[in-house]
C-alpha cells in the first residue's frame, strides 16, 4: 500500500470533497480516502500494484476536478509551466527541481530565464 497527497482544483464546498471521496472509495485498490475542500487536497491510500497516480488523477478528473500529485516536500508542479529564475541560480534550481517527485523533465531556458517542467 502507498499513501499519497493530491492537490485538487475546483472544489468549493463539502459536497465537492464528498463526491470525490465517493468516486475514489468505490475504486478497486483504494483502501482509504480523505479529501478536504478547504485545503484543496486529498489523501489517498491505495494498492500500487493495481493503481497508479495517473489512475487516481483520472478518477478525480472524471468527477469534474483537476488534480496533480503533491511532492514529498509539499511543492507541486503543473505540466508545461515555466518557473522563473535568475541566471545566477539556474543550475541550483534546475538540479533541485529535477530531484522533485513528479518532475520527469526539467529544461532550463536562459533566454526566458525560466525552468520548464514536465510532470
Amino acid at each position: 500500500m502507498i499513501k499519497k497527497t493530491y492537490n485538487i482544483e475546483g472544489m468549493h464546498c463539502g459536497a465537492c470533497s464528498t463526491g470525490i471521496e465517493l468516486f475514489l472509495s468505490n475504486t478497486e485498490g483504494v483502501t482509504s480516502v480523505k479529501v478536504g475542500w478547504e485545503l484543496k487536497k486529498g489523501e489517498v491510500e491505495y494498492d500500487e500494484t493495481k493503481l497508479k497516480d495517473e489512475d487516481i488523477i483520472k478518477i478525480i478528473e472524471e468527477a469534474g476536478f483537476k488534480a496533480n500529485v503533491q511532492s514529498e516536500n509539499g511543492v507541486s508542479f503543473k505540466n508545461g509551466v515555466r518557473y522563473p529564475f535568475s541566471l545566477t541560480d539556474a543550475p541550483e534550481k534546475t538540479s533541485f527541481i529535477s530531484r522533485m517527485a513528479g518532475a520527469r523533465t526539467v529544461l532550463s531556458d536562459d533566454i526566458r530565464q525560466s525552468v520548464a517542467v514536465a510532470v
